[in-house]
């Protein structure tokens, strides 16, 4: 099969796309070499990483779709309806009829299959049953401009099948939503068409099997009989459908306007035999006609764009999702861990200054003694020196395991000491009390300063951090403008130049 070439992007999209990784690349946290702790150097290079091997998923998810946008493009003239439910919603049986209804009236019908080997004819109508039967991607050409595609369902007991639908949302210029009249407009099903309907696309709900069993004399034996449902009965569901439609998707912030006025319908009632005309009109098959003329109309609009928004679709649903929950995501994590480090720095060099000072008081009862039996003070504070920057790289070590600080390269200030061996008998007391003065005031010096160089060795992963869902915040609202700029002018201006007032 001959398909035609599939459009490229439009520039402003691979733009778009272009610049905003390029963003994200120059604004992603560094794994700056005082930071050596393995769990924040890990999730810093899984960040880069999960950056790095973007381009070349996206590339690969949107291949993924093209076995959609294959059929999309082989479609390209006519206007293509994706007919959706859950299944046993009667969906096979209204597409065949439709395909029997516009044989019969000398148009012709084609029957497809289509699936990852491509798309095959067939002759073969749509399986009819009361369990799921659609088992792929199945349609049915009716004429020269409408083609209706059957689907397993987004609700299908079988996950490749809910898969399938929803990777073959997107080549839909419109939406015929059936259910079942015995339980009439299940509106959390609107849910899974959120995103379609969201791009403009037209829904037309269609109440099935609008009809229901009466009692009748038939050769003096009462049998049960399936008739049409009252009319008044068939307005009402009608009307509550509708009502719960809307009301759903205002909920979905959807523009309630693209939901057509449901209608009812009876498969049963229109193939029973009589005047044609006036069985259809009973069965709901005139409303019909009148509900797809419209969706060919607006089809009319949405196809105008349907590739530019395929792609916003991809940009928004790949992209966009991704980044959201594949680098957004653990980046917020990352934040919330540098934060917590950075605020739990007081209490950790604190203990880390008791645990320095502890050891110094320990200490120095040593180092006296060694003065007294050398009487050399300046040996006794270049000891005292020693062990103090010991002792405070072992503490920040065991209180701060994932950052390397550099000990300052301060001097202890014992002016006193130059000058003991000249105190006399006290000299022992008075050395003691100024190394030991000496000693605060060089912890209290070095902490602060360990304080902020710690604290700047956090600032910029915590920033860069908190500045990613600001770009991918402007690249979305940048989305956005792209995509309400392929929307002028309005729907509504496109369908009333589609469809002139007479």
């Amino acid at each position: 099969m001959n398909l035609p070439r599939e459009p490229v992007w439009p520039a402003p999209y691979r733009q778009w796309q272009q610049l905003l990784l390029d963003a994200l690349q120059k604004g992603l946290p560094v794994a700056a070499p005082q930071l050596q702790g393995p769990a924040l150097r890990d999730r810093i290079a899984a960040l880069r990483h999960t950056l790095h091997a973007l381009p070349a998923t996206l590339e690969a998810d949107w291949e993924a779709r093209r076995p959609s946008r294959e059929l999309a493009s082989r479609f390209a003239g006519q206007c293509l309806l994706l007919v959706f439910g859950r299944f046993n919603a009667g969906k096979s049986s209204f597409c065949n009829y439709l395909a029997q209804r516009a044989a019969a009236q000398g148009e012709a019908v084609a029957y497809f299959r289509f699936d990852a080997q491509g798309l095959a004819w067939c002759d073969d109508a749509f399986a009819e049953g009361a369990t799921e039967t659609t088992a792929g991607i199945q349609g049915v050409c009716l004429g020269d401009d409408l083609v209706l595609v059957d689907t397993p369902g987004l609700h299908s007991v079988t996950a490749d099948n809910a898969r399938l639908t929803r990777d073959f949302l997107e080549c839909a210029d419109g939406m015929l939503w059936l259910s079942s009249s015995s339980a009439p407009g299940q509106v959390q099903e609107l849910d899974e068409l959120g995103r379609e309907i969201r791009r403009g696309k037209p829904l037309q709900p269609i109440l099935t099997r609008s009809d229901l069993y009466e009692e009748d004399e038939l050769d003096g034996q009462i049998v049960s009989v399936l008739c049409n449902k009252p009319a008044q009965t068939r307005a009402l569901q009608e009307e509550d459908v509708l009502t719960r439609a809307r009301s759903k998707l205002q909920q979905m912030q959807v523009d309630p306007d693209l939901l057509e006025p449901p209608l009812s319908l009876s498969i049963h009632a229109a193939r029973l035999p009589g005047d044609r005309t006036d069985v259809e009109r009973a069965a709901g098959m005139q409303r019909l006609d009148r509900a797809l003329q419209r969706l060919l109309a607006h089809s009319l609009v949405y196809r105008a764009r349907k590739h530019d928004e395929v792609v916003l679709h991809h940009l928004d649903e790949q992209v966009l999702g991704r980044l959201q929950s594949e680098l957004l995501v653990p980046g917020e994590a990352l934040r919330g861990t540098l934060c917590a480090q950075r605020d739990a720095l007081p209490a950790r060099l604190a203990t880390a200054r008791r645990q320095v000072w502890k050891a110094t008081l320990l200490q120095m009862p040593a180092l006296l003694d060694a003065h007294l039996q050398n009487n050399d003070s300046q040996r006794t504070v270049a000891a005292l020196q020693q062990q103090l920057h010991s002792e405070l790289r072992a503490a920040l070590a065991q209180v701060l395991p994932g950052i390397v600080l550099q000990v300052p390269d301060a001097r202890l200030d014992v002016n006193a000491a130059t000058d003991a061996d000249a105190m006399g008998a006290d000299v022992f007391e008075r050395l003691h009390l100024a190394l030991q003065h000496a000693a605060a005031e060089w912890l209290d010096g070095c902490i602060a300063e360990l304080q902020a160089q710690a604290e700047e060795t956090l600032r910029a992963p915590i920033e860069r951090c908190m500045a990613l869902p600001q770009i991918v915040g402007t690249a979305r609202l940048q989305l956005q403008q792209l995509h309400d700029a392929l929307r002028q002018p309005t729907v509504e201006t496109c369908f009333a130049e589609a469809v002139p007032a007479p």
